[in-house]
C-alpha cells in the first residue's frame, strides 16, 4: 500500500509494528493539520490520508479499527459533491464492505453496499440501488471465495 500521508509515496510495512505506528502517527498529523481546511486540495489530501490509514490498520490485522476509520471518512465527506472526494468515499465504503464480508458480518456489509449503490443511482431509483447492492455483494462473495482458495488477493484499490 502506498502512503501519501507525509507528502511522499512510499511502501507501508504492515509486518513491522514500529513502522505501522509511525505511519499511523503521520496520518494523524496530516488529518489534524489539514482536517479543518476548506480548499479542495487539502480536503482531498485528508480524505486520501484517512483512506490510507484505514488500509494500514487493516493490513496490520486491526480490522475493527480500520472499519472505524473508513466510517470516519464517510461521515466527514459522504455529502461531498466533488468527484475527487466522492472517489475516496466510494473506496472507503468498498473497503468497509470487503472487511465486513471477511468478518462474516454480511448484513452490515449489505447496508454498506446499499449506501455505495446509492451514490451511483438517483434516489428515486430504489430498484437500481438494490440491484447494484446485490451485485456488489455477489462480487465480494465470489472474490472472497477465490481468496480463501488462494487464487487471488484482496480486490485491488481503485486509484
Amino acid at each position: 500500500m502506498r502512503s501519501e500521508a507525509d507528502g511522499h509515496l512510499r511502501e507501508s510495512s504492515a509486518s513491522d509494528p514500529a513502522t505501522v505506528e509511525e505511519d499511523l502517527h503521520r496520518c494523524d498529523e496530516v488529518i489534524l493539520e489539514y482536517g479543518g481546511a476548506a480548499d479542495l486540495d487539502a480536503r482531498v489530501r485528508v480524505a486520501r490520508t484517512i483512506l490510507w490509514k484505514g488500509t494500514t490498520l487493516w493490513e496490520s490485522g486491526r480490522s475493527e479499527d480500520a472499519l472505524a476509520v473508513w466510517r470516519e471518512l464517510v461521515q466527514r465527506y459522504g455529502d461531498a459533491t466533488e468527484p475527487e472526494l466522492l472517489s475516496a468515499v466510494k473506496e472507503g465504503l468498498r473497503q468497509q464492505g470487503l472487511t465486513l464480508m471477511e468478518l462474516r458480518r454480511r448484513h452490515e456489509a449489505l447496508r454498506v453496499y446499499r449506501v455505495l449503490a446509492g451514490l451511483h443511482a438517483p434516489p428515486r431509483h430504489r430498484a437500481v440501488r438494490e440491484l447494484a447492492a446485490a451485485s456488489l455483494v455477489g462480487l465480494v462473495w465470489v472474490s472472497l471465495r477465490l481468496r480463501l482458495e488462494n487464487r487471488v488477493g484482496r480486490l485491488g484499490a481503485v486509484r
